[in-house]
């Protein structure tokens, strides 16, 4: 029970490939233990006659795991929509994401540079067919950016509440002279 998936980068495909067992034929051995396991096996479509699909260096094979949900798949022929796809490409970068970001937090809680979680992260996780340094540095600078942006925003705020607080309005200020 195989079935086809595009994976829009390779670094997401690296991952895809740390998160579950690789077998003999290069197969991404999915399981319904883990979250996009389940939404990979949620998401793909059946049909009785075989589904063309354009291979690519971009797709991955996967095989589905040996389950009631999955029975019919053993009958018929099993494809994802370009819908679908793109779906599992999304689920699959904020999975990602999600990882990088609490292994940066619980690194920089350690004391360790932003250097070297980067490369914790990469070797642990096995993404090592690039190198991704520059990538994930910029994700989590990114990251950082837009958190300092919003308690910036969240500071004017408060600043301009006080204003408020202690500065009459203009209007009602020249009113009571």
């Amino acid at each position: 029970m195989n079935i086809k998936l595009k994976v829009k980068t390779p670094l997401l495909r690296d991952y895809l490939r740390h998160l579950f067992k690789i077998d003999n034929r290069d197969c991404v051995k999915l399981t319904l233990s883990h979250d996009f396991g389940r939404m990979a096996v949620g998401l793909y479509k059946l049909s009785e006659v075989p589904v063309d699909t354009q291979d690519d260096d971009r797709t991955i094979t996967l095989t589905l795991p040996s389950h009631k949900t999955t029975n019919a798949a053993l009958t018929k022929y099993v494809f994802y929509t370009d819908a679908d796809t793109q779906r599992l490409n999304y689920i699959l970068n904020a999975l990602f994401n999600i990882d990088l970001d609490i292994f940066y937090l619980e690194g920089l809680k350690t004391g360790l540079s932003k250097c070297d979680i980067i490369d914790a992260f990469m070797e642990d996780r096995g993404l090592v067919s690039f190198d991704y340094t520059d990538t994930l540095t910029k994700r989590t600078y990114r990251a950082e950016l837009a958190t300092i942006r919003k308690k910036r925003e969240s500071l004017h705020r408060k600043v301009r509440y006080n204003l408020s607080q202690i500065q009459p309005t203009t209007a009602s200020s020249r009113t009571e002279n």
